[in-house]
């Protein structure tokens, strides 16, 4: 049609091989520029492929989750799923989640201690999120069949980009819920200070990273770059 009314897809790839579903998701985006497309989904495949797809064609992508609570349905919640959130929406809620504690921990230690917790739960999965988006560049995505090898000119890592993962990453599975604390332990969590510190060292790990393999992707296709024939 060529009217330009919005377009509603419920679940439109539920029975589409991974192939066909990227090609939806494309069209979709495409269609997008013209008119609002809304789709509701379960897939979270599906899900990175538009996003991924409105980054490629420069199209525009919003996502909001719609939940339930208890006896309530249908509430919506602005934002994806923290599982499909990119590192830097993950570090930006981490340091929300952050700010809404705080104040915790002057007044109520024992809730502060148990939301300290689970906020460093979260970081450890936002550390593992950047190890697939940033070190390894994409190459192998949690959610997708396939390997794309033409990222890894980006891939490297050195021996201190090393230590900061396995030094923040043992500091997150310390204090996160899902680990019986021994005695030996602190009684209580970090304070607020210290917490932000532990999101900047991702935040600046993340950067050396980005770093690192821009010159990596120069030195690869230099070395790809075929001979010059000398003139004379």
């Amino acid at each position: 049609s060529e009217h330009s009314c919005p377009i509603v897809l419920d679940d439109p790839v539920c029975s589409l091989d991974h192939r066909f579903r990227s090609r939806v998701a494309a069209r979709l985006v495409e269609e997008s520029k013209k008119r609002q497309v809304l789709v509701f989904t379960h897939d979270i495949a599906f899900q990175l492929d538009l996003q991924e797809e409105a980054a490629r064609l420069a199209g525009h992508f919003t996502a909001q989750m719609v939940l339930s609570q208890g006896e309530s349905a249908g509430l919506p919640s602005q934002g994806a799923p923290w599982h499909t959130m990119p590192v830097n929406e993950r570090l930006g809620r981490l340091g929300s989640d952050l700010d809404d504690i705080e104040a915790l921990y002057a007044s109520n230690q024992i809730q502060y201690d148990r939301c300290a917790a689970s906020l460093y739960g979260d970081l450890r999965e936002t550390w593992e999120a950047a190890i697939e988006e940033v070190v390894l560049n994409k190459v192998i995505v949690r959610h997708r069949g396939e390997v794309q090898t033409l990222r890894l000119r980006k891939v490297g890592l050195t021996t201190k980009q090393y230590e900061a993962i396995h030094v923040n990453m043992s500091k997150c599975s310390k204090y996160m819920i899902g680990h019986d604390k021994s005695k030996a332990l602190d009684v209580h969590l970090p304070a607020p200070g210290e917490i932000r510190a532990d999101i900047g060292a991702l935040r600046s790990f993340l950067t050396e990273c980005k770093g690192l393999g821009k010159a990596l992707e120069e030195e690869r296709n230099r070395a790809l770059e075929p001979e010059k024939t000398e003139i004379g």
